[in-house]
């Protein structure tokens, strides 16, 4: 597995490329895990009947991103901020 988020993946997948264009038939790839994902609103609306932890919190994923944030909420800290930026650097 490469991390394309990085330049050192990047450059990896590169040399992957050069070394076997003349015999690589397909090469499956696929972004960051659900940053973009429309289950995620799915999930926060069904979060009544969710798992909660001690204090009440949701446990399910919420939405990292909207029609009108396709960059990331601006609410996004932490590990959500993270996952957003590593999976838009991919899209672009």
């Amino acid at each position: 597995m490469v991390d394309l988020t990085t330049d050192h993946g990047m450059s990896e997948l590169m040399d992957i490329l050069r070394a076997n264009k003349k015999s690589l038939k397909l090469m499956f790839m696929s972004p960051l895990r659900g940053t973009a994902s429309r289950a995620r609103e799915f999930l926060a609306v069904l979060s009544m009947r969710s798992k909660k932890d001690a204090r009440g919190k949701v446990l399910d994923p919420e939405p990292l991103r909207s029609d009108d944030h396709p960059g990331g909420l601006p609410t996004l800290y932490g590990a959500g901020l993270a996952e957003v930026e590593a999976a838009s650097k991919l899209y672009k």
